[in-house]
């Protein structure tokens, strides 16, 4: 009896293995988050790198030299956490921040630092109100904790670039 009842209950747990794991799958609106945040870094990560080397103020090449270090370290926790659960994260920029990022690539100057503050203080404004959503909202305990590890720094940013402007 005692052998029928363990080998039932090993059995319940194999042939419920595959429902577990298709309920630990994130949601449609996680994945969407992850979809974002990890375009949203893409897009700090290659804008500060041309700030680095375009800006002319010394305080623009500093903004852009600290997000593609933080923006940095942001998308690799996204990508372990990613593969971690099995997702894929866009390879590239959308057409929206790809335009946003050519328009910049044709600016020098003046022209690109005020265009450069300007992107930064909508990108983070986007990224602030996408990370709250997730903190509050967020159904996958991975992808809630990574937005509310993360949403302090992108406030900071946030702050700091609304003060060059």
């Amino acid at each position: 009896m005692k052998k029928t009842l363990l080998f039932s209950a090993t059995m319940a747990l194999l042939l419920s293995g595959p429902a577990v794991s298709l309920a630990q799958q994130p949601s449609r609106a996680d994945l969407q988050f992850a979809e974002k945040a990890a375009i949203s870094d893409q897009f700090e990560i290659q804008t500060g790198q041309l700030a680095a080397e375009k800006a002319q103020k010394a305080e623009v090449k500093a903004v852009g030299q600290q997000m593609v270090a933080d923006h940095g370290k942001t998308s690799a926790a996204m990508k372990t956490l990613a593969q971690a659960k099995g997702m894929t994260l866009p390879a590239k920029l959308d057409a929206e921040h790809q335009q946003k990022l050519d328009q910049l690539k044709g600016l020098s100057g003046g022209a690109f630092d005020s265009a450069y503050i300007k992107a930064q203080v909508e990108a983070h404004q986007t990224a602030v109100a996408l990370f709250e959503t997730q903190a509050k909202q967020g159904q996958d305990a991975g992808l809630k904790q990574f937005a509310q590890t993360n949403l302090p720094t992108l406030k900071q940013h946030l702050q700091h670039v609304q003060s060059l402007q």
